[in-house]
Formats: C-alpha cells, sequence, structure tokens
C-alpha cells in the first residue's frame, strides 16, 4: 500500500509540475465551495437580523459568491501566468548556461530538462562546488606561481601572453600590464639568439607540442640574459589548444660556467693531445734510451773489462817490473856499502839512482791506477810532523846541494807534534812538492813551512812550499793539477817528467778530505799550499805510542841472532836475501816453493819466514794457509810477505790469509828490517783491524782476495795438501 501510495503521489507530482493548468483547475475547485461556505456564513448572519427578506437576501448572496468565486479564478490564473514569465525564463537561462559553462554529467542534464527550480538549485549547487573547488585550486597555483623564483607565463592559442607572475617582472623588467597581449619573441628575444633554439621553438607552437630550449633574452634595460624555458600545451576537454604555459629560469651564471667549463675541456683535450703527442715522443725517446742504455751496459761492461784487463797488466807489469828491480837496487846496495873504489862508488850511486827514478815513475803510475780504482786505503796512526819533514829535507838535500839552493824548512810552534793520519801518503804529497820545487829552481831557496790552517779550522794542518823558480803562468795554472800535463811542452824536454806528481798530489788530499791550491807568478816563483785535517791524538794513546816504542827497542836490543827461512824462485833475489840477512848477523835458508817450506819447517827450527807470493808448485798465500792450518808448533811462526805485487788490496788480503807482515819489492833495507823487528816483536800491522782468522760462514767476495776466505771445504783441501806433503816427505826420506 505505501508503495501504491507513493507511486500515486509521484504521478501528481509530474501532473503538476509538467501542466501548470491543472494547478488553476485545483485551486478554482478549491477556491469556489470554500467561496461560497464564507457567503453562507455571512448570509445566515444577516437573516437572523433580518428574517423577512430571506429570498432576496439569499439570490443577492449566491450572486456575490459567484462573483467572488470567479474573480479568484482570474487572480489565481494571473498569478500563475505572472509566475510563469518571472520565474520559468529566467530558469531556462540558468540552466543553459549551466548546460554550457559547467562541467555536467547526463544525469545532470536530464534535471536541468525538467525546468524545475529544485532541479535546478540542485544542480547548481554542484557547479558552485566545483567552483569553489577549482578557485582554491587556482589560489594555490597563484601562490605557487608568484612565489617560486622562475618566471611563469600563461599564453593563448595564438601565443599571446595573459598573465605573469612576481618573478617575470623581476627577470625580466616588465610589468604585468606591459606584458599582456605581447607575444615574448617580440620583445623578449635578444636579436644574436641562436637560431637553432629560435627555430625549435616556432615549431613547438606551430606543432601545438610541448619543448624545452635555451635562448638568449634581453631586459626592459637592454642587458642580456641566457634563459631555460619549458614550454607545455594545455587542451580542454575537446582536445582543442587552450592555453601555453612556460616556465622560465634564468641559466646566466650556469651558461657562463658552461662555458667556462667547456673552453677548460678544450684546453684540456688540446692538452690531452700533446701529452698523448709528447708520450709517443717519450716512447720513441725511451725506446732509443733504452736502446742506449743497452749499449751502454755493452760498453760498460767492455769497460770494466778493459778495466780488469788494465788492472791485471797492472799487476803482471809491477810484479815483472819490481822483481828485476829488487835485484838491480839491491845489488847496488850492496856494491855502495862494500869497498870500491871511488870512480866505482859513484857507477854504483848512479846505478842506484837510475833504478830509484825509475821505481818513481811505477810507483806513480801504480799509484795514479789506485786512485782510479778507488782503491788506495788510507791509514790512520799517529804521526809527528817534525819527522815527516826531516825525512823529506834528508832525502831532497842532496838534490837542493847539487843546484846550490837553500832547503830550509820552518815548523811552526802551533804545530801539533802528533797528529792522526796517514805518514806514507803525507810523505809522499810534500816529497813531490818540495822534489819539484827543486827541479823548477835555479837559484835562491825552497822552502817548506808547516803551520796550523787557522781559517779553515783548529784541526786543519797546513804545509807550504816555496821556491824562487821559475813560476807559473795563469792559463798554465788551470791545467796544472790534470794528470799528464805540465805548464808547457818544452818542460818535459827541459826538466823532464811525466806530469803525474801532482795530479796524484791533489788526489791524495782530496782523499785525505783536504785540498791544493797554488799561487804563481812567472819568473818570481809559486807556492803550492796543502791543507789536510787531521785529529790530534789523546795525550794517552801518545804516551801509549812512546812506551810501545821503548819496549820494542829494548827488547830487539836484547835478542840474539834468529834463524829465517827464505822463500824465492828467483836466483838473483835469492843471492840478495843471502847477502841482506848475512850482514844482519842471521842465519839464511832458501826455499824455492811453498812445497819446500813446508818441508823445512818439518825438519827444522826457524824464527821467521820470509815469503815470496809468485812462486812455481805451491806460491806463497797457499803455503801460508797450509802453515796456518797446521797442528804443528810451527803453525803460528811469524811469516812476512816479500811481493812485487803492490796493487790495491794487496796487502790485506795477504794479512787476512794469515801473514803478519808485508814489505814490497823492489825491498828497502831500512823497510825490510823495520818490518822484521815489528813482527818479531809480536806488534800487530796497522791493517790487522781486519780478521786475520778467515770467517768460514761469510762467502768470499770480489773485493777481498780468494786467499782471504777459506771455507769448510778448503780447508779439508789444505789438510789433505798437508798430508800429502808429509808422506811425500817421508817417502823421500825412506
Amino acid at each position: 500500500m505505501k508503495t501504491k501510495k507513493t507511486g500515486e503521489r509521484s504521478s501528481l507530482q509530474n501532473l503538476f509540475a509538467h501542466n501548470p493548468w491543472a494547478i488553476v483547475i485545483v485551486c478554482a475547485l478549491f477556491l469556489m465551495p470554500l467561496t461560497y461556505a464564507v457567503f453562507v456564513f455571512v448570509d445566515l448572519k444577516i437573516s437572523a437580523a433580518a428574517t423577512n427578506v430571506w429570498f432576496s437576501t439569499t439570490t443577492g448572496t449566491l450572486f456575490l459568491a459567484a462573483t467572488a468565486s470567479f474573480a479568484t479564478l482570474i487572480c489565481t490564473i494571473s498569478l500563475i501566468l505572472l509566475l510563469q514569465v518571472r520565474i520559468k525564463t529566467p530558469l531556462r537561462e540558468i540552466n543553459a548556461l549551466l548546460r554550457e559553462y559547467g562541467s555536467l554529467d547526463p544525469q545532470e542534464i536530464q534535471l536541468l530538462k525538467r525546468e524545475e527550480i529544485r532541479a535546478s538549485a540542485k544542480v547548481l549547487e554542484q557547479v558552485l562546488s566545483q567552483a569553489r573547488k577549482q578557485n582554491q585550486e587556482s589560489d594555490k597555483l597563484e601562490l605557487v606561481a608568484h612565489a617560486t623564483d622562475h618566471a611563469v607565463v600563461l599564453a593563448d592559442a595564438d601565443g599571446f601572453l595573459i598573465w605573469v607572475n612576481a618573478s617575470f617582472t623581476k627577470m625580466t623588467g616588465y610589468s604585468l600590464d606591459e606584458a599582456i597581449g605581447r607575444k615574448p619573441g617580440h620583445f623578449l628575444r635578444a636579436p644574436e639568439s641562436p637560431p637553432d633554439n629560435i627555430a625549435a621553438i616556432n615549431r613547438g607552437i606551430q606543432n601545438k607540442v610541448g619543448f624545452d630550449a635555451e635562448v638568449l633574452n634581453q631586459r626592459k634595460d637592454g642587458t642580456r640574459f641566457w634563459a631555460q624555458a619549458e614550454v607545455r600545451p594545455s587542451f580542454n576537454d575537446e582536445g582543442d589548444l587552450q592555453y601555453f604555459i612556460g616556465i622560465e629560469r634564468d641559466i646566466t651564471e650556469a651558461k657562463r660556467t658552461e662555458n667556462a667549463l667547456e673552453a677548460n675541456r678544450k684546453e684540456l683535450q688540446k692538452r690531452i693531445v700533446d701529452l698523448q703527442s709528447a708520450k709517443t715522443e717519450l716512447e720513441a725517446e725511451r725506446a732509443k734510451l733504452a736502446a742506449f742504455a743497452d749499449e751502454l751496459s755493452i760498453a760498460k761492461d767492455a769497460a770494466e773489462q778493459a778495466n780488469r784487463a788494465k788492472s791485471e797488466f797492472l799487476a803482471t807489469v809491477s810484479h815483472e817490473l819490481r822483481t828485476p828491480m829488487n835485484g838491480v837496487l839491491g845489488m847496488a846496495g850492496l856494491l855502495i856499502d862494500s869497498d870500491l873504489s871511488t870512480e866505482d862508488h859513484e857507477h854504483a850511486l848512479a846505478i842506484r839512482e837510475s833504478g830509484e827514478n825509475l821505481l818513481v815513475l811505477l810507483n806513480d803510475i801504480l799509484d795514479l791506477s789506485r786512485l782510479e780504482a778507488n782503491g788506495l786505503e788510507l791509514e790512520c796512526v799517529p804521526v809527528r810532523m817534525t819527522e815527516i819533514v826531516n825525512a823529506v829535507m834528508e832525502v831532497m838535500k842532496s838534490n837542493a846541494n847539487e843546484k846550490a839552493l837553500n832547503l830550509i824548512a820552518e815548523i811552526d810552534p802551533a804545530t801539533p807534534e802528533v797528529v792522526i793520519g796517514d805518514p806514507t801518503r803525507m810523505r809522499q804529497i810534500l816529497f813531490n812538492l818540495t822534489s819539484n820545487a827543486i827541479k823548477f829552481t835555479d837559484k835562491g831557496e825552497v822552502k817548506v813551512c808547516v803551520s796550523p790552517d787557522l781559517e779553515r779550522g783548529n784541526s786543519f794542518i797546513r804545509c807550504d812550499v816555496t821556491d824562487t823558480g821559475i813560476g807559473i803562468s795563469r792559463e798554465a795554472q788551470d791545467r796544472l793539477f790534470d794528470r799528464f800535463s805540465q805548464a808547457d811542452s818544452t818542460i818535459s824536454r827541459t826538466h823532464g817528467g811525466t806530469g803525474l806528481g801532482l795530479a796524484i798530489c791533489r788526489e791524495l788530499a782530496h782523499l785525505m778530505n783536504g785540498s791544493i791550491n797554488v799561487q804563481s807568478t812567472p819568473g818570481e816563483g809559486s807556492t803550492f799550499t796543502v791543507s789536510i785535517p787531521l785529529e790530534v791524538p789523546s795525550s794517552e794513546s801518545s804516551h801509549q805510542q812512546e812506551e810501545s816504542c821503548a819496549s820494542v827497542d829494548a827488547g830487539l836490543d836484547a835478542m840474539e841472532e834468529w834463524k829465517i827461512l827464505v822463500a824465492e824462485d828467483q836466483l838473483i833475489n835469492a843471492k840478495l836475501m843471502k847477502a841482506i840477512i848475512g850482514r844482519l848477523g842471521h842465519q839464511l835458508k832458501v826455499a824455492p816453493n811453498g812445497v819446500e817450506v813446508i818441508k823445512e819447517l818439518r825438519n827444522n827450527a826457524y824464527d821467521l819466514i820470509l815469503m815470496d807470493i809468485q812462486m812455481p808448485e805451491m806460491d806463497g798465500i797457499l803455503a801460508t794457509k797450509v802453515i796456518r792450518s797446521s797442528d804443528a808448533d810451527w803453525r803460528n811462526i811469524p811469516i812476512i810477505a816479500l811481493t812485487a805485487h803492490a796493487m790495491a788490496g794487496t796487502r790485506e788480503s795477504y794479512l787476512q790469509a794469515g801473514m803478519d807482515g808485508f814489505v814490497s819489492k823492489p825491498i828497502s833495507i831500512d823497510a825490510l828490517i823495520d818490518e822484521m823487528n815489528r813482527v818479531m816483536a809480536g806488534e800487530k800491522s796497522d791493517a790487522d783491524t781486519l780478521d786475520t782468522v778467515p770467517d768460514l760462514n761469510k762467502p768470499a767476495t770480489d773485493e777481498t782476495s780468494a786467499a782471504a776466505s777459506v771455507s769448510s771445504d778448503e780447508q779439508a783441501f789444505l789438510n789433505d795438501m798437508l798430508e800429502d806433503i808429509t808422506i811425500e816427505d817421508d817417502q823421500t826420506v825412506a
């Protein structure tokens, strides 16, 4: 029932909504009875007052009721027509506007077709709600557009600006009123803007598509700036273009940085190309250097081989020259000491002087070879400067007397009495300088002065050798200390010499951390100055040295004659040794090689061995090792090396092999006596700081002689050799 009633009500509502005359009829039907009732009620009231006029009154009342009902109907119809004119027409216009501008769905469009106020109001309410939302969104978008630092513009479909934000004004200098109605390209685009960028923008607008572009713009004041433009089209629901929305940001600094980076990139690329070219060149140079290094390595090996060959040659020459020189000088010395006539004595002196001159030349060559190979080692022992100067004066005195020259020696009292140095090399320097001074001075004097060199330090000793000779020119002084160099070519013919003396002096001075220089005036003379740092020993060490020398002298005075075994294969040298040892009052036995030396030691007792090095069957070094490896009592017998080998390192190798002393040939009788006295007194050699007992755990090196290192295998070999010699000796006796 309820549903049926609801349906009937809806039918009546539709009837009234679509048929206004139905409302008029209903109103008339309703008003006529009502009017009639009113008039009846009034008539009854009147009749009550006058009952005699019922008919006339009733008739008048009916007429009045009919008239009032008709008038009411006319008024209702007029009112309805008025409402239709005043309300329906605007409602239709409102509905038309809603359909045109509102985003309506089909259901809402059907409601508007009813032309009902209520339906139109409902649709209008929805449209207004959407409008409020859109306004809110628009407010937000406008807030964002004004808050951003980028320029935001809105243009119509033809590209004319219809709105810009505040950042646009700030960026370009143009206000909203100045920009509206204008195309950006007409007043913002700089003439020098890249054509490709302009073409890309025009294509995007013509094709109604979005695009990004970099463009060079100009402000209102004419200044240029680079902008990054992002333009996007906006279409309506029908797909028609409505707007272009553009966002521009100032990229001037970024563009400047980009240009700088591009310039740097190009520069870097250029440098990379240059580096690649340089790398190619360097690789080519490296290849050349590698080839050159290979050549240098080959040349170095050849030079080292040549140097070794030179050293071996010099060693051989030294040995071969010193061996006969030993006989020449030794025999000359014996002749001089014997009873000779005056003429024969002079002849013997000439032989010895010539031999000594030859020996000086040989020593100079050997010293130069040692200095080149850095094989010359210095001694560090206490030295008395007075003894060195006096020794040089004693040797040079005869040469000075022959030329009637005054040879003067002066030692400053402030000079330390004892210093630490190499007496042999100091004597050699002073001897060369004094010999040259006498050689190049024909009259006058030669003075040797020794004093502290206070200008260079308290530890420096200065030696000045001054002459009144021919002098040296300034040009000649520059090459004076070069090897094989003399002041001029006539000197070698006039005064002789090889030009090695001063070169050796300079090398020795530098080796001792000193210096040498010359001051000379042609025709007036020269002064050679040597300054060498020499430490002063403590008073305790000097005192101990003096006591040691005194004890040695006392011990030698108390010694009896010695029984000496000489190992020498050269007959002349053997005769010389017999003569020298005989004159010294000692007993002598000669053995031609090392094997015979060991046999003699087994059969006889000896106090000392003078051992030649280069001998047949068994050399002196091997013989010494065999002796030291023996268990017999004679294993500790003192052994002095007598050899013509005088190259660098020979002395040390002999001492490491087990020998106790060293005397080079040609033998100086005084040197031999001093070495014999030292060894027999039990003194250690200056080189005995080296281990005389070979280290069996340390392998031999190139810098130590093969004789200086004894391995366990070699020890076994020496023992076997000693047993073989013993067995052979026993069989010979049998």
